[in-house]
């Protein structure tokens, strides 16, 4: 007999104990991937300063970067809400001032990045516009037609049907 437990801890990482975020696979205040971690310090200015020059730090995807950039502006701007002490106060506003400015410049990249367009007019992304075509499919037919001609073609043209008979169902994906 199989139990709900076993069900639920079935694709939970081996090591770590926290609460696993509903519908998420991963579990919040464990380490599950070393090699992605970056130690992060948000005491003053100069400690975010050195955080965002770390070599572990740049080495990362931009995506990734702003994960961090956002964790340390989250927790700096709960530090400034709770502090009392006006010397500690004023230190963690310097830091939090200078993580809201990098929090936009990174904002800013992120739709740089998203409008960019190479020198041969593709954009960045799966978006290449006539795949469909190109592959030898058809989205014309049912949705329940669209997904025998996934099973009977693979390759470019599978995907292609799949995508169809998905976007004809109205789902994302």
């Amino acid at each position: 007999m199989i139990k709900l437990k076993d069900i639920l801890m079935e694709n939970d990482p081996k090591k770590g104990t926290g609460k696993k975020p509903k519908g998420s696979g991963r579990r919040l205040y464990t380490d599950e991937n070393p090699k992605d971690t970056v130690s992060v310090k948000f005491k003053t200015k100069s400690d975010v300063s050195s955080t965002l020059n770390k070599a572990s730090f740049k080495s990362k995807s931009h995506k990734r970067q702003s994960q961090i950039i956002n964790l340390i502006h989250q927790r700096l701007r709960a530090a400034v809400g709770r502090v009392k002490d006006p010397v500690k106060k004023k230190r963690l506003q310097a830091a939090y001032d200078y993580i809201k400015k990098k929090k936009e410049a990174s904002k800013a990249k992120t739709k740089r990045l998203a409008k960019e367009n190479f020198a041969d007019g593709k954009r960045k992304g799966k978006s290449r516009p006539g795949r469909v075509k190109r592959s030898g499919a058809s989205c014309k037919g049912s949705v329940s037609s669209l997904r025998r001609k996934a099973k009977k073609y693979g390759g470019e043209r599978g995907k292609m049907y799949h995508w169809c008979a998905n976007m004809k169902a109205g789902k994302k994906k």
